[in-house]
């Protein structure tokens, strides 16, 4: 009697299993939108109104080729007085990444330096902030506590 519902048992969880595994499609990979890993980062920390940037902006004044680039949300403070930024690109083309961040490193030495000189306290922002990578997401904040932001965005990026 035993044997036979153990044999039961095993069956059911056997046929859970194909079940479970059927509906997921062969070789597709989960992903998390872009705005809502930017919207994850704004709810566990305090940042200025924010806005979000174009196409233009981003392909023209970054330099960012969108074409490599699946999907992004770049935000950044409506007052120009304020550094606060967030960044989250999925790459189209993972060889991108290392590209993508020169770029993006680039452009926060810059308005470091820039920062530099009409408020300290916003350049003290700007340069503990770090470019990351995972999988194929590429992302900063520019916050004042970009470091602990930074270490619960890497956790919630899928590793794809």
């Amino acid at each position: 009697m035993k044997r036979k519902a153990l044999t039961v048992c095993v069956i059911l969880l056997l046929l859970a299993c194909v079940t479970v595994t059927g509906c997921f499609e062969r070789g597709s990979t989960m992903y998390e939108a872009t705005d809502e890993l930017v919207e994850f980062v704004k709810d566990k920390g305090t940042f200025p109104k924010m806005q979000a940037a174009d196409a233009a902006v981003i392909g023209e004044i970054y330099g960012i080729d969108l074409s490599r680039i699946e999907e992004y949300t770049l935000v950044s403070s409506s007052d120009t007085l304020l550094a606060d930024e967030i960044g989250v690109f999925r790459l189209e083309d993972p060889d991108y990444a290392s590209t993508l961040s020169r770029i993006l490193e680039a452009r926060l030495a810059s308005a470091a330096r820039a920062a530099e000189h009409y408020s300290p306290e916003q350049y003290a922002v700007i340069i503990k902030t770090a470019v990351k990578s995972r999988g194929l997401y590429v992302y900063y904040i520019v916050n004042k506590d970009s470091e602990k932001l930074t270490e619960q965005l890497t956790a919630r990026i899928p590793l794809s």
